[in-house]
């Protein structure tokens, strides 16, 4: 299965990577370790209200509710499941289903991209070959980003790429 911190420590090397926790500027707002204050304001103040060597556990706990969900704990492959987690927080949780659906759909025909995680969608990417899954879903991902493009865009294309 999964497995949540090792995960967790995957996303943190690009949102935080000397885990620091302090406060620094982001679109539109503030970010601690990738908690961004204009989509999580009340997430973002509370652990902006903690003492900065003292927020790890709360960014944790704030990773563990707004992102990781039942489906990701039933993922046999951690590889798949540290892009999967890291799209869903950088991209949105439709947004990485649907792009895993696309990367599954390769070598399994049968499986609609609706961005919604089901018992289908698990039991395609279970049975996927981690490795050819990761480098198809790193490429639907990449693909993404170009078609939105911006000022990010060499950021975003280097995240997708690890």
């Amino acid at each position: 299965m999964a497995n949540f911190p090792v995960c967790l420590q995957w996303l943190l090397d690009t949102e935080d990577p000397k885990r620091t926790w302090k406060e620094e500027p982001d679109t539109g707002g503030r970010a601690i370790a990738g908690v961004n204050s204009k989509v999580f304001p009340a997430d973002f103040a509370h652990i902006a209200a903690i003492p900065q060597i003292k927020r790890g556990p709360a960014i944790t706990n704030f990773y563990l509710v707004n992102f990781w969900n039942k489906w990701f704990d039933a993922l046999t492959s951690t590889e798949v499941a540290q892009r999967v987690f890291d799209s869903a927080v950088n991209q949105g949780p439709e947004t990485a289903v649907k792009l895993l659906q696309l990367a599954v759909s390769v070598s399994y025909s049968h499986l609609y991209a609706d961005g919604h995680w089901g018992p289908e969608t698990l039991s395609a990417v279970n049975s996927a070959s981690p490795d050819d899954l990761v480098r198809a879903f790193k490429n639907e991902r990449i693909d993404a980003y170009k078609r939105i493009g911006g000022p990010n865009l060499e950021a975003w294309l280097a995240r997708a790429s690890r």
